[in-house]
């Protein structure tokens, strides 16, 4: 599978309402690892590399915090916000995780590092809820101020 044509993370079912799961995907330079984080009805989805440039988690899908309300590097303790991969905390405040693409279709969660290096796409969001009739398969993107719909297929 090649990474542009996605990758099945998991099924959302498998997730708990505030979660983390960690993947691994190809690219030319070799396999890449990545997560997604699942917060209420958005799920996003990051590559597994700290501003620092080591992974983020000590264990398997070990992301967040034990509040589960911040992603943590377990190297050096940043923490970042869930949903936009901002530093907040630590060595590397105002720096961001580099975010992948991220669709929920058919009750799937699948990840499209589009870039031919695999490092990522824009910071996209995967809503899961409905949004006044639109159905979940669809994409949203974070552009500060607030959040922008950039379209998608319905199966």
């Amino acid at each position: 599978m090649t990474a542009s044509a996605g990758i099945d993370v998991c099924g959302l079912d498998e997730l708990e309402p505030v979660d983390a799961r960690g993947f691994e995907y190809p690219t030319p330079d070799g396999p890449r690892s990545g997560f997604i984080v699942r917060d209420g009805e958005r799920v996003v989805a990051y590559r597994n590399v700290c501003p620092h440039g080591q992974p983020l988690n000590w264990k398997p899908h070990a992301f967040l915090t034990r509040a589960r309300d911040r992603i943590m590097c377990s190297v050096h303790g940043a923490v970042f916000e869930p949903m936009t991969g901002l530093c907040v905390g630590g060595p590397c405040p105002g720096r961001s995780l580099t975010a992948l693409r991220v669709e929920i279709r058919g009750g799937r969660v699948r990840v499209y590092p589009d870039k031919p290096d695999g490092t990522g796409s824009a910071p996209l969001v995967g809503l899961v809820e409905e949004v006044q009739g639109v159905p979940p398969d669809f994409f949203a993107c974070d552009v500060p101020p607030g959040r922008v719909v950039l379209g998608g297929d319905v199966e």
